[in-house]
């Protein structure tokens, strides 16, 4: 503790600083009793003036000066009558004058009269604040000096206190004392007061003797203690307590204090020099030697003050945040008890019969691990990867990075909603009650403000103290997540109870829903397991069992998304869902929500958003729930069917990780643990293997991948009811075992309205209830808004006449529908909904099948208010198929015509989501369930087909009916070999598709070896899976291709082996159209037809205008005979020729060939040729074209590590250039080697593009200069240079274009200079790489290339038409570059420039090498006008 006695080594320094802090005590209890005295006097005076006025006035105007009369002895400095005041009356506001109101004046008159000697401190006090602040007036009564900025009675120092009490007459009889004051009177215990302040404030020895010390705490202690007032007064009491311990040495002194004190004690050290006789040396080494003594004392003090307040707060920090983490502590374990009792009063049980709901069991007892895949993406699209998910770790990890926000999909009854049951009791069972192991604390700390201030105080409490120790952080990429962002899940429900004390109405988890897939240990004591399922089981038994991951979340909050429709915030979903559950009054749930609060902002927490397919947000433009962004230590886990990420507009940016959960991987065995609770053990073995022959006779082994379906299937298999892979049959057998509940009346069907109401026994006696139900179903989805879809009213559901009591206990004894106790609204009520979102689409699906009209009058409007609400209806759609296939055709062609529209109008992110989860697909179960319901003849419109290896048979029966509807056709079949099996019959060899009835196809993808392109005259092994024919066998190629595909836009194909014949065909095809089509070729084979003839490879870029062909082809160099062949004579306007694979040239390997080809290619204008080798050949193969432009590649095959010739053929290729009379454009990607210019000279071309692949390097430049002065036509030359050279351009050039990849700004001005210098008009295009040109290529700064700009300005000559900037802009704190940003300088760009030549080869090579580089870039456009045209 900090000791007065520490401060000096005197004792009477020591006495002098305790009488200095005895004023300071006397002050503060003098400070409450002075205020209050201040206000009353101003009370007492205001009333005074107000009593003499007619009505209460204030005056805010008046200035003190206003008040005075000029001169006013004490206040102004003007001498004589015609003199001028220069202190209070200094300008015209402040001249002497009445108050308007009458008030200020009367105010001045009270003020005097309550002064002892009538004579106040003007200057003090402001006129302006008199009726607003109360020590404006007391300050009238101090001393004249030093208060004008005193605005309060604590920045007042004790002198001004006691002369406020002497001089005011107001404190008269507010002492036992009569005040004195004057000489002549003997002094009161107010003067002795003043007089103590004075010795010690201004004491030139800065000692008191002991006495003096004495009589100080005396005289200060009895003016404190005074009866009349003081003795009763609080702080005066305090302060004569402070007074007692101080004079005792017991006083225990704040550091607040005994700094207060010493920088107080040292001013007035400071002013000691002052105040000393300046005329005695003695007192001037005396007092020099003192401040050294203080400030090394002070240094002492302020050592030991340090040390002590860090000790003192380290103490009551330690004290304070022990209590604080403690009842902290407390009350989180508190509310994680509440929630693991309520979840596992809510989760813990599933049923397992759909027949009986009384049947369930432990989720537990039934759990089978899910088959969970990764997904990921390629190329732009989520594809299902090979990768497993068999833990938590890696649900939550990927690549050992953190998923904030993943999202799990899965179609309904897939098992979504009993994953995250399964993963949340894995965590009440798993995480321990007590944290404290969990919340390591080390030295970092911030503000954490407990949630309950009627109890808790703000203090500093470990950041980190909430977070694992086993939970890594975010950067050592361990696996425990955190993140900020809600999902939604398949809130596969079951079983709602009305409860008025909780929310969270899940009460057993459905088992259509509940989507059993689960399995773990049945016990089964007679051994009737053998040692296969044994494994199986331990198997199972290892998967999940990480639950040392879920052990790292303080809280797991388990969110039902259907019961927070319309709400944005998680937070929300929380507190109505979990924490009213928990708690019943309000001032529990208060003060549970300001600890949610602290615990989100602070703690790791894992929150599972279960249902988002059937959940809504407020308005259209909100995906996802969301939580605050200082809740920044979540993970979310959401739960979704496929078709919301496919249309709910979430961004890639907005998923972390993706999986696809696709039912159970065990499903026999899953059935065999239902059947161990349906049966009697004795019977199990016989039952379970009966089971299995069931299920591989009636084709229903794919429904058992969903939890729900195989339960049904099972319970209904044990009821003695056969099923037949249907859909609706399935349902209707759960519809009928929830009839059954309600009313056990049987009656079967005479005539069945539909096929799977075939033998149901429970139906027919409940048929109106039934349609009551459909039609409410059917409202629900089709004319509610979406956000009302699935929650009904009291009000709709006497719409439909479901009010009354009957009706409505049939509905909820059923099961049909669920109610709940509504208490987020002003009145409180009942909300309905349906079991399952599945259950309510059958019903809407059987509404419509009665009443096929609404698909025109209802259906229709609601497909154009929700532009992809088509995917929405896609499981009512289904079950239409099964019911009425005529109305499932008819809503088949509204659903694809705005498919259609989405599929024109979507991005690739979209397009992506939706490949295994699309319209296309939705389609193939429409066509299944009619099947399997027995109609055998189905037209549904399918405008875009995807075909593969999976679903090739069901999508060949949709084929036939839609070939004349088809706008895209993608077929992907890899396997060559694979025998196919339309039927049960025997497998087929091969199945063909014919395209001649395709009028509409503007798209065609073909990929796979297990294709094959087939006309009428093809041979074709059997070994082919898929035969595509272009033209019927009845059909002459050459007279009828205009019929065959005219609507065609793309065609793109991969992989495939087509003949030549085929390959003549499709050429020629494409010269029949007179609109643009693109067609590429990709590592296809094509091969003369004959048995075991070689194949060409090729890879292959069309693109066809107004039936012209421009054509980039990279060729296998082996045998490219067949391709010539097929190119032969077509009308090819530009062709261009290379090797397959990266850095080959093309090689000549038959110049009669090629000669023969090029020369029957009439209409060929551009030829672009890449050579490796055969320069010679090559030249002899275009010899005498009459092409305008060339394109040649040479620089390979002239390096000088390459093996091929090392003299360059001049004459050669300078009589073949020469030969082609028509050239007008040459462009040649070389190297500088000798004879090369001689080979160009005196050509007649208009265009010169010279480049290399890293910037053409000019070695032999008198040579390159002589040859352009040689090309008298040249108009445009373009230069890909790799460094400067000083040009010298001919006089008939118009157009320069020129590349560097670097540029130093001197050789920039070089440049400007040998281009400003000339003689003719000419339209100049410069870029460059702003580096030096040496390795590394560091950037040069823009700014030293500025001022060429700035003096290409000052040139007459030349006009600046664009000098622009591509400036690279780094990811803040990191290397990683962003985007080039563009600007343009001196307010210059011509935007009519357009960059024209930007698809020139040479500007392309330089731009990609210098973003490679990642250079910025200068991009200039001049034009030079000689000074003689000026």
């Amino acid at each position: 503790m900090p000791s007065l006695s520490d401060v000096f080594a005197e004792k009477e320094r020591t006495n002098w600083l305790k009488a200095w802090l005895a004023v300071d005590f006397a002050k503060s209890g003098l400070e409450q009793f002075v205020e209050n005295e201040a206000k009353t006097l101003h009370t007492n005076i205001y009333n005074t003036v107000w009593s003499s006025n007619q009505a209460p006035a204030a005056c805010v105007g008046c200035h003190t000066a206003n008040l005075l009369k000029c001169p006013t002895q004490g206040v102004c400095n003007k001498k004589g009558g015609h003199g001028t005041c220069t202190s209070m009356h200094d300008n015209a506001a402040k001249q002497p004058r009445p108050c308007p109101a009458n008030v200020c004046n009367k105010v001045h008159d009270e003020i005097v009269k309550q002064h002892t000697f009538n004579n106040p401190s003007w200057k003090n006090t402001s006129a302006q604040q008199w009726a607003k602040n109360p020590w404006q007036i007391a300050k009238a009564y101090f001393p004249p000096d030093g208060y004008v900025g005193k605005t309060s009675v604590q920045d007042t120092d004790f002198n001004g206190l006691i002369s406020f009490m002497m001089n005011c007459k107001h404190f008269n009889n507010k002492f036992s004392f009569t005040i004195a004051v004057g000489k002549h009177n003997p002094p009161c215990l107010l003067t002795k007061a003043r007089e103590i302040c004075r010795t010690v404030r201004h004491s030139s020895q800065c000692k008191l003797t002991d006495p003096d010390l004495q009589d100080i705490f005396t005289r200060l202690t009895s003016l404190l203690s005074d009866p009349t007032c003081l003795v009763h007064d609080v702080n005066a009491r305090e302060a004569v307590r402070k007074l007692a311990e101080l004079e005792k040495d017991k006083l225990t002194i704040t550091t607040e204090e005994m700094i207060h004190l010493l920088a107080a004690a040292q001013d007035t050290l400071k002013k000691v020099e002052k105040i000393a006789d300046k005329s005695l040396e003695e007192m001037k080494m005396y007092l020099e030697q003192c401040k050294k003594d203080i400030n090394t004392h002070l240094d002492k003090c302020k050592q030991e003050l340090d040390h002590h307040t860090a000790k003192c707060t380290n103490t009551i920090d330690e004290h304070v945040s022990k209590t604080v983490e403690s009842t902290y502590t407390q009350s989180r374990e508190e509310l994680i008890k509440g929630m693991k009792e309520l979840y596992k009063d809510k989760l813990n049980h599933v049923t397992i019969s759909t027949l009986n709901d009384n049947v369930d069991t432990k989720l537990r007892d039934v759990f089978m691990p899910p088959k969970i895949s990764e997904m990921c993406i390629d190329k732009g699209e989520f594809k299902i990867t090979d990768r497993q998910i068999l833990k938590y770790a890696d649900v939550f990890l990927t690549d050992d990075k953190v998923n904030r926000r993943l999202f799990l999909q899965g179609e309904a009854g897939s098992g979504k909603t009993t994953f995250l049951a399964k993963l949340t009791l894995d965590w009440c069972e798993h995480t321990s009650g007590n944290l404290d192991s969990l919340n390591k604390t080390d030295s970092k700390t911030s503000q954490l403000v407990i949630y309950d201030r009627t109890q808790f105080s703000t203090t500093s409490v470990n950041a980190e103290q909430s977070v694992m120790s086993s939970a890594p952080t975010e950067e050592s990429h361990v696996s425990y997540p955190c993140h900020v962002e809600p999902s939604d899940t398949d809130s596969e429900t079951n079983e709602l109870f009305i409860d008025d004390c909780t929310e969270l109405s899940t009460s057993s988890v459905n088992s259509e829903e509940s989507e059993i897939f689960s399995a773990s240990s049945a016990e089964d004591s007679d051994g009737s397991c053998n040692s296969e399922t044994i494994s199986r089981l331990n198997k199972s038994s290892r998967l999940f069992a990480d639950l040392d991951v879920l052990q790292g979340y303080v809280l797991v909050f388990h969110i039902t998304l259907r019961y927070s429709v319309k709400q944005l915030d998680v937070t929300t979903m929380i507190k109505e869902q979990i924490i009213d559950s928990i708690y019943y009054s309000q001032e529990d749930r208060e003060k549970a929500y300001r600890l949610l609060n602290e615990i989100m902002k602070h703690e790791r927490f894992l929150v599972l958003l279960d249902g988002l397919d059937e959940w809504t947000g407020p308005g259209d433009h909100h995906s996802l729930p969301k939580l605050v962004a200082c809740h920044s230590q979540c993970v979310i886990l959401i739960t979704t069917r496929p078709w919301k990420l496919a249309v709910g507009k979430i961004r890639h940016s907005e998923i972390d990780a993706l999986l696809q959960l696709e039912g159970i991987n065990e499903p026999f065995e899953l059935s065999r643990i239902i059947l161990s609770r349906l049966v009697d053990k004795e019977e199990l073995k016989t039952k379970c293997s009966a089971f299995q022959q069931y299920i591989w006779k009636n084709n229903l082994y794919q429904l058992l991948s969903s939890p729900m379906m195989l339960c049904a299937i099972v319970c209904s298999y044990i009821d003695g009811i056969e099923l037949k892979g249907s859909k609706c049959e399935i349902y209707m057998l759960l519809l009928e075992s929830l009839f059954k509940k309600a009313n056990s009346e049987m009656c079967t069907f005479e005539q069945p309205p539909f096929p799977c109401f075939t033998e149901t026994e429970y139906i027919q006696p409940n048929m109106e209830n039934l349609n009551r139900l459909a039609a409410l179903a059917f409202h629900l989805l089709f004319v509610n808004t979406k956000e009302n879809s699935l929650v009904l009213s009291t009000r709709e559901l006497k719409k439909f006449k479901m009010d009354g009591h009957e009706e409505k206990d049939f509905a909820l004894k059923s099961g049909i529908l669920s109610a709940t106790q509504n208490r987020c609204t002003r009145r409180p009520g009942l909300s309905f909904m349906f079991i399952h979102m599945s259950i309510q689409e059958f019903l809407a699906a059987y509404h419509i099948a009665c009443n096929t009209n609404l698909i025109d009058c209802v259906i229709s409007v609601y497909l154009n208010r929700h532009k992809e609400a088509y995917r929405d209806i896609s499981q009512v759609f289904i079950f239409l198929c099964g019911m009425d296939v005529s109305s499932a055709e008819k809503l088949s062609i509204m659903m694809d015509e705005r498919h259609v529209l989405f599929e024109n109008h979507c991005d690739t992110f979209i397009l992506a989501l939706i490949k295994y989860h699309s319209y296309h697909q939705l389609i193939l179960e429409g066509n299944r369930e009619a099947v399997a319901n027995g109609f055998s003849h189905i037209s549904l419109k399918l405008s875009h087909v995807y075909f593969s290896e999976n679903n090739i048979i069901d999508v060949n029966r949709l084929w036939a009916n839609n070939t004349t509807n088809a706008i895209s056709l993608n077929v992907d079949i890899n396997d060559m070999k694979r025998r196919i099996t339309p039927t049960n019959d025997e497998p087929v060899s091969h199945m063909k598709f014919d395209l001649i009835s395709c009028h509409k196809l503007k798209r065609l993808h073909l990929t796979g070896h297990g294709i094959l392109i087939k006309d009428f005259t093809s041979v074709v092994t059997s070994e082919i899976s898929v035969w595509i024919v272009l033209n019927s066998a009845d059909s002459n190629p050459c007279t009828h291709l205009a019929l065959v595909l005219p609507s065609i836009e793309e065609i793109r194909l991969n992989r495939l082996t087509f003949s030549f014949t085929q390959l003549c065909s499709l050429f020629k095809m494409l010269l029949t159209r007179d609109h643009t089509i693109m067609c590429t070729l990709w590592s296809c084979y094509i091969t003369s037809g004959e048995e075991d003839a070689p194949y060409t490879s090729i890879d292959a870029s069309i693109n066809t205008f107004n039936k012209e062909v421009s054509m980039c082809l990279d060729v296998c160099p082996d045998d490219e005979q067949d391709l010539w062949n097929a190119l032969h004579g077509l009308h090819i306007k530009s062709l261009s020729l290379r090797s397959v694979g990266a850095g080959n040239g093309f090689r000549v390997n038959n110049k009669e060939s090629l000669s023969q080809l090029l020369l029957s290619l009439t209409h060929l204008e551009h030829l672009s040729i890449q050579v490796k080798y055969d320069i010679q050949r090559l030249c002899e193969a275009i010899h005498g074209l009459n092409i305008k432009s060339l394109s040649l590649s040479l620089w390979l095959s002239l390096h000088p590590w390459w093996e091929g010739p090392v003299d360059f053929p001049k004459e050669l290729v300078s009589q073949t250039l020469s030969s082609i009379r028509q050239l007008e454009q040459l462009s040649m990607c070389v190297t500088d080697f000798p004879g090369l210019w001689e080979a160009i000279r005196g050509l007649n071309i208009k265009s010169l593009s010279l480049s290399g692949c890293a910037g053409f390097d000019i070695k032999h430049a008198e040579s390159f200069f002589e040859t352009l002065s040689s090309l008298k036509q040249l108009e445009t030359l373009t230069l890909y240079l790799k460094r400067y050279i000083s040009l010298k351009l001919p006089q008939s050039l118009q157009f320069l274009n020129v590349y560097f990849e670097t540029l130093l700004p001197s050789k920039l001005h070089d440049l400007v200079d040998t281009l400003a210098a000339c003689t003719h008009t000419i339209e100049i295009k410069v870029e460059f790489g702003c580096a030096c040109d040496i390795n590394p290529k560091n950037n040069i700064p823009m700014d030293k290339y500025i001022p060429i700009q700035q003096e290409l300005g000052s040139r007459k000559n030349v006009l600046i038409k664009r000098f622009r900037v591509h400036e690279w802009k780094r990811k803040s704190n990191t290397d990683k570059y962003l985007a080039m940003s563009v600007r343009d300088i001196g307010g210059v760009n011509d935007e009519a420039h357009n960059d024209t030549d930007v698809k020139d080869d040479a500007y392309q090579r330089f731009f990609i090498r210098v973003r490679f580089d990642r250079n910025n870039i200068i991009s200039i456009r001049l034009q030079v006008i000689p000074d003689s045209i000026l």
